[in-house]
């Protein structure tokens, strides 16, 4: 029994020992540092990497939106276009109409007319030249139309392909005279030739030729 009871003693007197200077405390506290240690590490990641994956939705959205827009954009530019490109077509054809619908009066009042229109040329003779005796017919009744036009108003004429044009451009008093400045243009073979001319209407109602020409460029 002496031998067991010292060690005995021996060992609650060193157990009151540790505990009584705080080594156990220390290691239990330094093992949990140790184990938790890791885990907080990884926790930082994870939080930094669901920062990072919310900043990129983030990022993510707006582009989403700002392309959102620019497909609206176009999309309102493409129907835009769409309908202006209808316009003009609609435009030219009711021009068409009326040019086709111009021609075929002009053309029968040439051929119940039984004199024909006066020539008066403003377009080089070279030009006119090479107009048929129907174009050149169609000419000179689209003139005939422009000394009584209302100023501005553009009168046409189209065959085979080719195309005329007399319209008043102004219209001014000179010593008791009307006298008005026209603008007559060919077109031949996709080449727009125009003339200006200036002319005043005698007292007896007929004009008279052209006092001043001026061929206009392009």
């Amino acid at each position: 029994m002496g031998n067991s009871h010292y060690t005995l003693v021996a060992m609650l007197a060193a157990s009151a020992l540790v505990s009584g200077c705080g080594i156990l405390p220390r290691m239990a506290q330094q093992t949990t540092a140790a184990a938790i240690a890791p885990i907080s590490t990884a926790a930082q990641a994870v939080s930094q990497s669901l920062a990072a994956a919310s900043h990129n939705l983030a990022v993510s959205s707006v582009a989403a939106q700002q392309t959102a827009r620019q497909v609206s954009t176009t999309a309102a530019q493409t129907q835009a276009l769409a309908r202006n490109t209808a316009r003009a077509a609609e435009q030219r054809r009711q021009q068409m109409a009326r040019v086709t619908e111009r021609n075929a009066a002009l053309k029968k009042r040439i051929e119940d007319s039984p004199i024909e229109a006066e020539p008066f040329d403003i377009l080089p003779a070279a030009i006119l030249a090479q107009l048929t005796k129907n174009q050149a017919a169609l000419q000179r009744a689209v003139q005939k139309e422009a000394f009584t036009a209302p100023v501005g108003e553009t009168i046409f004429w189209e065959d085979s392909g080719r195309t005329g044009t007399a319209m008043t451009e102004e219209e001014s008093p000179l010593g008791g005279f009307v006298c008005r400045t026209f603008v007559q243009t060919v077109r031949l073979n996709e080449t727009e030739e125009r003339g200006r001319a200036f002319s005043c209407k005698s007292l007896d109602g007929v004009w008279e030729p052209p006092l001043t020409r001026t061929e206009l460029t392009q």
